[in-house]
C-alpha cells in the first residue's frame, strides 16, 4: 500500500512539494510504531490473579506533584485501607486518575518510599527515594 502511494504522490507533477510531505510521513510511522508499553493481560488471567493473591486491584491516584508516580488505594478488611505507590512510566502503564487497575507487588526488597522530587513538565525521572517511616510499596504491572 506504501508503496502505491508513493508512485502515485511521485506521479502529480503539479505538486513536488508533496514528495517531501511523504518522506516526513514515513519518518513519524517509524517513530509512532516503537511500542512503549506491553499489552494488557486478559481479564481472565486479571481475575485468577486477583483470587489467588498474585495480583492487588484497587483504584489508581496520580500524584500531583510528580507525574511518574502515583497511589494504588487497596481496599482492606473493614475500614483500613493500604496504599501501594507506583513509579516510573513503565509501571504506570497508561493508567489514569481513578481507573481500577491490577499490580503484581515487587519483592519487600525493592519497596521504597515517594519521590521527594516535583515533577511538572518533562523532569528528572530518576531512582530517586527519601527514607519514610510509613510502609508504601512499589508493584510491578
Amino acid at each position: 500500500m506504501r508503496q502505491h502511494l508513493e508512485e502515485y504522490v511521485r506521479s502529480l507533477l503539479d505538486n513536488p512539494e508533496l514528495i517531501d510531505r511523504l518522506a516526513l510521513a514515513s519518518e513519524q510511522d517509524v517513530v509512532e510504531s516503537r511500542v512503549i508499553f506491553p499489552e494488557h493481560l486478559p481479564l481472565s488471567q486479571l481475575q485468577q490473579g486477583v483470587r489467588s493473591g498474585w495480583f492487588v486491584q484497587g483504584t489508581f491516584l496520580a500524584s500531583r506533584e510528580n507525574y511518574l508516580e502515583g497511589t494504588l488505594r487497596v481496599r482492606g478488611d473493614g475500614d483500613s485501607d493500604k496504599e501501594v505507590l507506583i513509579q516510573g512510566l513503565q509501571h504506570l502503564n497508561r493508567a489514569m486518575h481513578d481507573d481500577i487497575v491490577c499490580v503484581e507487588m515487587f519483592p519487600e526488597e525493592r519497596w521504597v518510599a515517594p519521590s521527594s522530587l516535583v515533577l511538572h513538565d518533562e523532569g528528572v525521572a530518576g531512582d530517586v527515594a527519601e527514607e519514610n517511616e510509613e510502609d508504601v510499596y512499589l508493584p510491578r504491572l
